[in-house]
């Protein structure tokens, strides 16, 4: 049986992810963003650290995407002004979708 480690694919925009996850996600985004942001200001010729939100932004943009496939929605989802909180409070759907196995079932 295959396990659905957390961070298994961090960086893919296939299969789910799970409410846990994707804070987890979040909560990581947040931070090396400010750090990413703070440390450019303070040293001199600090705006190629900019580069590293390349990365970060594709870890967080599959993140969120992966989270959407477990509601059954495609990435235009995001494009909504309230589907970050939706993704953070509500459960995903129930046993398999078009995306995948529900990751919740599948530990």
């Amino acid at each position: 049986m295959k396990t659905n480690a957390m961070f298994e694919r961090p960086f893919s925009f296939k299969g789910r992810i799970r409410r846990t996850e994707y804070v987890i996600s979040t909560v990581i985004f947040v931070i090396t963003f400010l750090f990413i942001l703070v440390t450019s200001q303070l040293f001199k010729g600090g705006e190629f650290l900019f580069l590293g939100m390349i990365p970060l932004l594709w870890f967080i943009y599959a993140q969120g995407v992966k989270r959407c496939h477990d509601f059954g929605k495609s990435d235009s989802y995001l494009l909504l002004p309230y589907c970050h909180v939706r993704m953070i409070i509500s459960e995903g759907d129930k046993g398999v979708n078009k995306f995948g196995p529900n990751p919740k079932e599948s530990l």
